[in-house]
This record gives structure tokens, C-alpha cells and sequence, in this order.
């Protein structure tokens, strides 16, 4: 082999080094001064590390007032000096497993998932993950050892070309080649690290790759409830089988079902009640508005808006009043049999789809 060739792959470490570091350089965190006003003449008491009467412009606010203008001198603005520490308390518990590596390298030690580092800056939540840096710099080092035994060989392939010259000068050049390209890549690998540093010290930190979290939004305990129950059944009234008046839309008719009434044929939203007695605007398995659409009952269509005077009960108007409580009657006997509710919910899918449904709308989204 080239004795040239040697060199180059003597000096694949330093390389590897140079690029490693270009992307993993550890940013140092910054001090910051957080100034309060504190109940007190100075603060001399709140510990050394609080500067003594700051200008009081640093606190940003209006001195606290006690009442008596004679002691607003009584509070005092007090800076500090943090550092942020790494760990912030406010940030969210992850439950970051560990690396398990197929191949190990020896010597290699990565971080464990729960000694991950998370902060919080100015309301941005970030992670260091330094599995990358920890394991080129892995790599690195086991390829020191292995360069120092290619090293050891050149090393003795130039020994014993020497040795068997029998005084050639041609022979004896080679050899000597072959011991300085050793030599020179040993050198050359095992000060990469001295090399970098004097070339600027910044090239021989890690860096983890930092990655921002995504706020997580929580859902309020009723939306979630609710979005629970828009999926399909194959048991009681809304069950996917009983949906066959829907065709090829039965699923989704059976999951409106369980979203608007859990499969009670009869029953009524509680918060649709009438103002005169015990009247509700909506009911069934569909949950029909009762006050604005007209029902049929299997012989004839009743006019149900009519039962509540024709005004219907609706969200920017959540009011009614039952004056017809005989027909009133007979639309909820109607809307209470479950078949008869799948045959009115199936025509009005037909002309509207699952517009109507505020529960599609909302949450099922079909």
C-alpha cells in the first residue's frame, strides 16, 4: 500500500473529530438579573448574592405603597444574578426511554432517558438530547485504538522491509516511508484533540440536538367525554346493524347516535326545557329539535314547530314555550321510538348530510 494511502487513513479520526464538533458544540447559559421589590430598608438582609438598593427603574413596576407616605421607602429593589441550572421545575415529566444499541461500542456510556435535560426560555420548553454527540465521540475514540494498532503494523511492515533490504537503497527508502506514514498519522490522530483546541477551543465540545416541545393542550373533561362516545357500536339501539337504513353511511350514523344519546331511544336534553312546565325541545335517539323541524310518525308528518307557537329553541335563542301540549305529545311519542328516529335522522342526512348534527360539527366530523 501506498505510503501516502497510510496517512490518509491514519488521519480519518481527526476528520471525523473536525465534523463532529462543527455540529455539537455545547452554548454556555446565560446569567440573567431578576430584580423585585422586597419589604425592607435594604437588602443587605436577603443574602450576599442580592445587590444593595438597586436603581429602582430595574424593578419595572410602582414601589408598593403601605399606606402612609411616610414609610414608602419601606420597600427596596433588589436584584440578583441566576443562572439557569439546566432543570426547570415548571417543565412537563417525560418518560424519555433509553438507547439500546444493536452493536455496542466499547467504552460507550450514553445518557440515560431520565437524566435527560429539559428548560423553559422565555416560555419556549426545550430538550437536550446529546445521544448523537455521545456517540460520534464514541466512535472517535474507538477509532484511536484501532488506529493505533494500523499504526503498530505499518510500524513493523516498514520494520521488516528494512531488515530484509539487504542494504538496497530503494528497498531501505520504502521502509522508511512506511515508518514515517505510521508515525506521522499516530501523531497526527492521537493530538486531533490538542489541534482542534488551539484552532479554536470551541471545536472540542458536544452539543445535543436540541429539541422544542409542543405545548400540550388539555381537554376539558365534558369535550372529552363526549368525542369518546362519537364511534360506532354493535350493541343496543345504535348499533351498526340497525343502521342499514343509512347504507353505506351506517357507521357514521351509529357513531352520531352514541355521540347524541348514548342509545336511549327517549331521551332529552336537559337543557332544551321550556319556560311553561316540563316541556324539551330536543329528543331521541337522534336528538331532534323538536321546535324546528317537522316529525313523521309513519302515517303522516307532524308539524312539531307548531306545538311551540313556530319559535324554535336555539343556541343564540335558548328559549321555548310549549302551546300546543297534545301535539307536543304525540312528537315526542314519535321521536322516542327508535325507528321512526332512524327514518326521520335518514331523510334528513339525505338533503343535509350530518350538517344538522351538531355533534358531527363538533366532534365527529364526518
Amino acid at each position: 500500500m501506498n505510503p501516502k494511502k497510510i496517512k490518509i487513513i491514519l488521519s480519518i479520526p481527526l476528520a471525523l473529530f473536525f465534523i463532529a464538533n462543527l455540529f455539537y458544540y455545547p452554548l454556555p447559559a446565560k446569567a440573567k438579573e431578576v430584580c423585585k421589590w422586597y419589604k425592607a430598608h435594604d437588602c443587605t438582609g436577603l443574602g450576599t448574592q442580592f445587590f444593595i438598593n438597586k436603581a429602582e427603574e430595574k424593578c419595572g413596576i410602582t414601589k408598593p405603597d403601605e399606606g402612609d407616605p411616610l414609610h414608602l421607602d419601606y420597600y427596596s429593589c433588589c436584584c440578583k444574578t441566576v443562572t439557569p441550572s439546566g432543570i426547570n421545575d415548571t417543565m412537563p415529566k417525560l418518560n424519555i426511554p433509553d438507547i439500546d444499541l444493536q452493536i455496542d461500542i466499547p467504552g460507550l456510556n450514553l445518557t440515560k432517558g431520565d437524566a435527560i435535560k429539559c428548560t423553559e426560555t422565555n416560555g419556549k420548553k426545550t430538550c437536550n438530547f446529546p445521544w448523537i454527540g455521545e456517540y460520534i465521540a464514541g466512535i472517535y475514540k474507538y477509532a484511536i485504538g484501532i488506529v493505533g494498532i494500523l499504526a503498530a503494523v505499518v510500524l513493523m511492515v516498514g520494520g521488516v522491509l528494512w531488515i530484509i533490504a539487504g542494504g538496497n537503497a530503494t528497498t531501505i527508502g520504502e521502509a522508511k516511508a512506511w515508518i514515517g506514514a505510521s508515525l506521522t498519522g499516530l501523531v497526527i490522530a492521537l493530538c486531533s484533540y490538542v489541534i482542534l483546541y488551539q484552532v479554536n477551543p470551541a471545536l472540542v465540545g458536544f452539543k445535543g440536538l436540541e429539541i422544542q416541545l409542543v405545548d400540550q393542550i388539555p381537554v376539558p373533561p365534558d369535550v372529552k367525554a363526549f368525542a369518546e362516545k362519537c364511534k360506532p357500536t354493535n350493541s343496543g339501539e345504535c348499533a351498526v346493524s340497525k343502521m342499514t337504513i343509512f347504507r353505506e353511511r351506517a357507521q357514521q350514523a351509529s357513531a352520531i347516535c352514541m355521540a347524541e344519546s348514548s342509545g336511549v331511544s327517549n331521551a332529552k336534553n336537559t337543557l332544551t326545557k321550556c319556560s311553561n312546565g316540563d316541556y324539551y325541545a330536543v329528543w331521541g335517539l337522534f336528538q331532534f329539535n323538536l321546535s324546528a323541524n317537522k316529525f313523521y310518525d309513519g302515517s303522516t308528518t307532524l308539524d312539531c314547530p307548531a306545538s311551540f307557537g313556530n319559535k324554535a329553541w336555539v343556541n343564540s335563542s335558548p328559549t321555548c314555550t310549549i302551546t300546543n301540549p297534545a301535539l307536543y305529545q304525540q312528537c315526542v311519542n314519535a321521536a322516542s321510538n327508535p325507528n321512526l328516529s332512524r327514518i326521520n335522522a335518514q331523510k334528513l342526512v339525505t338533503t343535509n348530510s350530518w350538517g344538522p348534527w351538531e355533534a358531527n360539527s363538533k366532534w365527529c366530523k364526518f
